[in-house]
C-alpha cells in the first residue's frame, strides 16, 4: 500500500527546480550510474562521486520490470536536458550503457 501511494504521488513530480540548478552548477563532470534490483522493480541512479561532501545522488528513476536500454536512454536523456554535461561516465560495465552513453553524450 505505502509502495502505491509513493507511486502515485511521484507520478508528477519533479527534481526540484533549485536542487536541480545546484547539483548542475556543482557538478564534478564525473557521472556515475547503476542500478538496483529488488524483485520486479529497478533503481537507476546517477551520482556525482566528486561532489566536495562525498557522493552526492544526481537523478534517480523507478522502473518496474525488466530494465531495458529505451529505460535507461529516457533516464540519462533527462539528466542531460536538466543540464548534465559529464566528462566522463563511470558504469559497473553492464550492457545497458555504452551504446546509451555514447547516444546522449558523444
Amino acid at each position: 500500500m505505502i509502495r502505491d501511494w509513493c507511486r502515485a504521488f511521484a507520478v508528477d513530480q519533479r527534481l526540484d527546480d533549485d536542487y536541480t540548478a545546484w547539483i548542475v552548477q556543482s557538478f564534478s563532470g564525473v557521472l556515475c550510474v547503476d542500478e538496483v534490483y529488488q524483485g520486479d522493480l529497478t533503481l537507476l541512479l546517477a551520482v556525482d562521486p566528486g561532489a566536495l561532501d562525498g557522493d552526492r545522488l544526481v537523478g534517480y528513476e523507478l522502473v518496474q520490470g525488466s530494465v531495458q536500454q529505451p529505460a535507461v536512454e529516457a533516464f540519462l536523456g533527462r539528466l542531460r536536458e536538466a543540464g548534465i554535461m559529464p566528462a566522463e561516465v563511470v558504469t559497473d560495465g553492464s550492457a545497458l550503457y555504452p551504446e546509451v552513453v555514447a547516444r546522449i553524450w558523444p
